[in-house]
């Protein structure tokens, strides 16, 4: 990374404290009594994909891609694997985004790699937390249906 990119990095980070500032000021919505997010939800969202696209550019579509393709593997596989298969994608395509330079592809910014880096720590952590909160919930079902059963 050069100098203009550490500044440039310097400045993303200084520019998102500040968002978070005013991000703190969108008031929950209340639906049935219950305080929802959603407008914060859409608006993080709608900034989080602003920022990639003006640090990263067109290099924004591997993020999307990565995305995607734990969604369909969080969504459409087994809890009892998904975490695995998401560690499988998820670090293929790290590893399949960080030598795409050497395979012809053109190389993407510094700081996309560091945006894809967190983020394939976060999918495959989520995959991790729906397998882990399916397991317990069906070994506390298991075990409260054994103490139904022993009385």
């Amino acid at each position: 990374m050069g100098l203009t990119d550490d500044i440039a990095y310097v400045c993303i980070l200084f520019a998102s404290i500040g968002f978070g500032k005013l991000f703190r000021l969108i008031p929950p919505e209340v639906e049935n009594g219950v305080k929802t997010y959603k407008t914060r939800r859409a608006v993080s969202t709608v900034v989080g994909l602003l920022i990639c696209c003006l640090v990263s550019g067109w290099h924004t579509l591997h993020l999307l891609v990565q995305v995607a393709g734990n969604a369909a593997i969080v969504l459409l596989m087994d809890y009892r694997k998904c975490h695995l298969y998401s560690f499988g994608w998820c670090f293929s395509y790290l590893t399949f985004f960080r030598m795409s330079g050497w395979l012809g592809l053109p190389s993407p910014p510094p700081h996309t790699n560091a945006i894809i880096l967190i983020l394939t720590l976060k999918l495959v952590g989520l995959a991790f937390e729906l397998h882990d909160t399916a397991v317990r919930a069906e070994n506390s079902s298991v075990s409260i249906d054994a103490k139904v059963d022993s009385h």
